[in-house]
C-alpha cells in the first residue's frame, strides 16, 4: 500500500505506542491481565475501567497545561506525555468494547460496574470553602 505523506511517520508512532505498552505491562500488568492495574485503580475510585483510565488521560492533559504555562515540564517530556495519552486512549477504548461486549443492550455508562448497576457518584473537582455567614445589622 502506498503511503501519502505523514503516514508512514504515524505508522511509526503506533508501532512505538505497542512497544511502549507492552514494556509498561512488565511492570503494572499479570500474566493473566496486561491491563489488571487499570481495572483495579478503578475500583478504588468508584468508576469503570474505561472511565479511570480517561482519568489518567485528564492527569497526562494537566501536565501539558504546565508546559504550555511555563514552558517546561520537570520530569516526563511532552513526547512521553504525549505517548502516554495515545496508549491511555487506546486501552480505554479497549475496555470501553470491552464493557459494551458485556451490556450489549446499553451503552456503558462512566459510573457503572456492570449493565447499569450504579455505584456512588464520584465528583473530583476541586472542593472550596462556602463563603463565611455575614451577620445580619440588628
Amino acid at each position: 500500500m502506498n503511503l501519502r505523506p505523514g503516514s508512514a511517520e504515524f505508522c511509526s508512532v503506533l508501532v512505538e505506542i505497542e512497544q511502549l505498552h507492552l514494556r509498561k505491562t512488565l511492570d503494572y500488568g499479570c500474566d493473566e491481565d496486561a491491563l489488571s492495574n487499570i481495572r483495579s485503580s478503578s475500583d478504588v475510585i468508584n468508576v469503570s475501567p474505561w472511565a479511570g483510565c480517561v482519568l489518567r488521560i485528564s492527569d497526562k492533559m494537566h501536565r501539558l497545561r504546565s508546559y504550555f504555562r511555563r514552558g517546561r515540564v520537570e520530569f516526563d517530556g511532552i513526547e512521553d506525555t504525549l505517548l502516554d495519552i495515545a496508549a491511555y486512549a487506546v486501552i480505554a477504548l479497549v475496555l470501553y468494547r470491552e464493557s459494551r461486549k458485556s451490556c450489549p443492550s446499553s451503552s456503558p455508562s462512566p459510573l457503572t460496574t456492570s449493565c447499569g448497576s450504579s455505584i456512588e457518584h464520584v465528583d473530583f473537582r476541586e472542593r472550596r470553602p462556602a463563603p463565611a455567614a455575614r451577620s445580619q445589622p440588628t
